[in-house]
């Protein structure tokens, strides 16, 4: 006969606490952070080719930056080891929502920024994919009506 496992008192009000606590709820991400050893370049990407915007950061005692869309501090970057051939798994890209297809492909052009466009299968939505300075996979999704019109 199996032995029947038969959780603890503590692992059982745990899991009642867990499930019954209403005043913590996830709303959605705040921010990311990276790191990066060339602060100037990638706040350059960030800002030229997609249109970020560096705002205020608290002076904490490392150098970095945050870098702002609609108002609100969504990427933050500090200094870290420079860029290695080490991959990012089990992290694999950053995706955004965007609107301006068109504005966004000449943003990136006049940036010399290499760029695949996709058509998303089966869904009313666009993607362009880049890849950062240090080597980050970045995924543009537009979704307005006027970027899924568009044949940029």
């Amino acid at each position: 006969m199996q032995a029947k496992h038969v959780p603890s008192a503590l692992a059982l009000s745990r899991h009642y606490w867990l499930r019954h606590t209403p005043e913590m709820k996830i709303h959605g991400i705040d921010h990311f952070n990276i790191r990066t050893g060339d602060l100037d370049r990638l706040v350059e990407f960030y800002t030229e080719a997609l249109g970020f915007e560096v705002g205020d950061r608290p002076s904490f005692d490392s150098p970095g930056a945050w870098l702002y869309a609609g108002g609100h501090p969504l990427l933050h970057v500090g200094i870290g080891d420079a860029p290695s051939d080490r991959n990012t798994q089990p992290f694999d890209h950053l995706a955004f929502s965007v609107s301006g297809l068109q504005d966004t492909i000449s943003r990136l052009e006049s940036a010399a920024v290499e760029y695949q466009l996709v058509d998303v299968p089966g869904r009313a939505m666009k993607q362009v994919f880049v890849v950062d300075p240090d080597g980050i996979k970045l995924e543009l999704n537009f979704s307005e009506p006027e970027d899924i019109a568009s044949t940029a």
